[in-house]
């Protein structure tokens, strides 16, 4: 079987075998684990674009065509044909304890959650879990009526449901499901089959992070309100962006008046803009920070009071304490950062600010004179042809960062660069951070990586979207490809030292 080269972003294909170094002295021993998760049935076609796996880097399922008929393989096990499986599909539960998929059948389409299928459809949309994998909802469509099923009981008829992204929705507690009902061109909130007024227009709903509140925007007429826990708050010309703080004891939203753009929270009324971004809050949900636009000028409120303007701004990151803010900005071909309302020195280029999980570090990577280098507060490191973003350990005492020169790439760690490879995979520390694991390839051969050391077994590749996880300090796993051909395998590797 032969895969087009944009399944290559997905599978990274095996080729010949390498001869895998010893040991060096004090090196730790890898001792690894190989669990094969099957390989695509025979005579079966396989789309590697569908392939998913679970959060856990557990569970792999995708779908696959067999003659004229196509089908869903999970664990290894390929479930019943039909004539279609539905796009975007299969999905795992968060969990990964289920998978869920489209399917048609004849005539009907269905939903078929852990090989269960629903009752019949002339079309269904994709299924969306509820944050706890328990429960599961999708649309149905009969004729020329919608309907929302969810645990398989039907809910009321509609002239349609609005579909956006994750609709219908289910709160983190998940006992709400919401979803915008279409009825006699008018449009209602429904919450648990419950139908509200209907409105002209509603937006998506949106619950808050602790599940409890929602909100909404609906127009009427020609004007706009934010319907919040029930309540319809003031009409204005428009509403524009909103949301909740982590602790969902806090909602803004901004709205356009004659006089211009502002964000609203209960009494207050923030500056006057053209525009203005969404809300940023803190994690722990004291203070926020959004983006507000002025002519070709843009500048970052933060805490009710804006900075300076710049021709752009980008990426905000607060620390995790809430105590630090650093965002990305630019002035005609010159980017920097602004940390705590202070300019860094201006670069060709800048990257998004991350802050050590302590608070007390902040991390970005910068271009100058065409070399791009991290910057750890105000250390540089070596320049290289490029770096990928850094990260900290756990504990903070230590970054890690793949950077390229010379068409070799190195894992760099507290500046210390390790071997070049031909390429590398985002790598992963320890709880303890004591460790760093990552995959590593040579001549097209791919390994796992471990403090340096080099694991004996010969991949064809990993899979998208399989980081590593690691079980224990010193226990990790990951999922990844084994040659010849395709075979999907769980890699657990244990540091011996």
């Amino acid at each position: 079987m032969k895969l087009k080269r944009t399944a290559l972003m997905l599978l990274l294909t095996f080729l010949t075998p390498l001869l895998v170094a010893s040991p060096a002295p004090g090196a730790p021993r890898l001792q690894t684990t190989i669990t094969s998760l099957g390989k695509p049935p025979a005579e079966t076609r396989f789309f590697p674009k569908s392939v998913i796996i679970d959060k856990n880097v557990s569970r792999i399922t995708f779908a696959a065509k067999k003659g004229g008929h196509f089908l869903v393989v999970a664990d290894g096990q390929p479930g019943p044909e039909f004539d279609a499986v539905g796009k975007d599909t299969p999905v795992f539960s968060p969990d990964g304890s289920r998978i869920a998929y489209t399917a048609k059948d004849g005539l009907r389409w269905y939903a078929v959650v852990n090989g269960k299928r629903s009752s019949g459809f002339d079309a269904v949309s994709v299924p969306v879990f509820s944050a706890d994998g328990v429960r599961v909802a999708f649309i149905g469509q009969k004729d020329d009526k919608q309907t929302v099923v969810v645990d398989g009981k039907k809910g009321t008829y509609y002239d349609g449901i609005v579909q956006k992204l994750n609709s219908p929705v289910f709160n983190s507690k998940a006992d709400k499901v919401a979803y915008v009902a279409l009825k006699k061109k008018k449009m209602q909130l429904v919450v648990n089959d419950k139908a509200g007024r209907l409105w002209d227009a509603i937006s998506p709903p949106a619950f808050s992070p602790d599940g409890n509140r929602l909100a909404y925007a609906a127009k009427e007429g020609d004007t706009w309100r934010i319907v919040l826990d029930g309540i319809p708050q003031q009409a204005f010309e428009a509403t524009g962006v909103y949301g909740f703080s982590p602790d969902g004891s806090r909602f803004v939203y901004s709205v356009k008046t004659q006089e211009g753009c502002q964000m609203i929270e209960g009494q207050k009324q923030g500056p006057l803009f053209d525009g203005i971004g969404p809300p940023l809050f803190s994690m722990d949900s004291k203070r926020l920070a959004y983006m507000g636009l002025k002519g070709k000028e843009v500048t970052m409120v933060i805490d009710s009071s804006h900075g300076e303007f710049y021709g752009n701004v980008g990426f905000l990151a607060w620390s995790p304490d809430g105590g630090h803010v650093a965002y990305t900005a630019k002035d005609d071909d010159r980017e920097f950062l602004v940390i705590d309302g202070k300019k860094t020195p201006e670069y060709e280029a800048v990257t998004v600010p991350i802050y050590s999980p302590d608070s007390q570090h902040l991390l970005y990577t910068a271009r100058r004179n065409g070399k791009w280098f991290a910057v750890r507060d105000d250390a540089k490191s070596t320049a290289y042809d490029m770096i990928t973003i850094p990260q900290f350990s756990p504990d903070s005492n230590r970054v890690a960062f793949m950077a390229k020169r010379s068409e070799k790439w190195h894992l760099v760690v507290n500046g210390i660069e390790g071997k070049g490879y031909d390429g590398l995979a985002i790598p992963s520390f320890s709880p303890d951070s004591k460790h760093i694991a990552c995959l590593a390839m040579k001549q097209g051969i791919w390994f796992v990586v471990v403090d340096d050391q080099e694991d004996g077994n010969w991949l064809g590749g990993g899979v998208k979207g399989a980081r590593f996880v690691w079980d224990s300090p010193k226990k990790l796993h990951t999922l990844a490809i084994r040659g010849p051909g395709i075979e999907f395998i769980r890699m657990d590797v244990e540091i011996m030292d």
